[in-house]
């Protein structure tokens, strides 16, 4: 689920009151993706703007400008050849958090397809993502290696790094047990 709007978070109070009546354990995990604005594969940016009906000269026009993009590096005040750029779309961009939210689009369609997290109405909610930031939750502890797996799937065929040292899984225990919630880095 992504949220585009900021009254789009209004669902969080329905999927809050979801997982307070699941069963008493809850995992969540908090996956981080390490510089993944600047690891988006532009070949795959551009295919999935045409797959999503992308009008062919806003394509052409966005192909135009990340082809002919350079960079250089700098060390003190001695400066590379310029060099061109074959991924990545720039966080200051003003198109950039649209175009990440294209590239990783797929992801939530695979996530959704698994039909395992929180039950909302008729709708099943098993993670929200902002940005490089993906959430991913399930009441029971069964079934979220399976959403685990499909974002690794995906990470590994689109070029995206989850950073181990910024994912947080955490346990929610039931407090009649007087365990506190557990954090368990991976």
């Amino acid at each position: 689920m992504f949220f585009r709007y900021p009254g789009d978070f209004s669902a969080l109070s329905s999927i809050s009151s979801t997982l307070n009546s699941a069963p008493p354990n809850k995992s969540i995990y908090l996956l981080d993706a390490s510089k993944a604005f600047d690891r988006t594969n532009h070949n795959r940016l551009f295919a999935k703007l045409i797959k999503r009906n992308v009008p062919m000269c806003i394509v052409r026009l966005l192909l135009s400008w990340y082809r002919q993009q350079t960079m250089h590096l700098n060390w003190g005040t001695n400066y590379s050849s310029p060099f061109t750029v074959t991924n990545g779309v720039s966080q200051e961009g003003a198109l950039s958090p649209y175009l990440f939210a294209v590239y990783l689009d797929e992801l939530s369609i695979k996530l959704d397809s698994a039909r395992v997290g929180c039950t909302v109405g008729n709708m099943v909610v098993n993670h929200l993502k902002f940005a490089d930031d993906i959430c991913v939750f399930r009441p029971v502890l069964v079934g979220l290696q399976c959403l685990l797996n499909i974002c690794g799937d995906y990470a590994a065929e689109h070029e995206i790094i989850f950073n181990c040292n910024k994912t947080i899984g955490v346990l929610f225990c039931p407090k009649s047990t007087n365990n506190l919630a557990h954090q368990m880095f991976f």
